[in-house]
């Protein structure tokens, strides 16, 4: 599992639609099954403690 966290919406978009356009991803997605990944996205609600921001 990795977990990222962006500054925008728009960030994520592009990363998304990019992503098999990147050497260093295509690389990486040699050694899943390409039946397995999924990403999906999550919205933070609320946040406890120091902001990440």
């Amino acid at each position: 599992m990795d977990i990222f966290l962006w500054e925008t919406k728009a960030d994520v978009e592009h990363v998304q639609a990019t992503f098999m356009q990147d050497d260093d991803a295509v690389a990486f997605a040699k050694f899943l099954n390409p039946e397995t990944p999924t990403m999906q996205n999550y919205e933070v609600l609320e946040a406890y403690g120091p902001s990440q921001a």
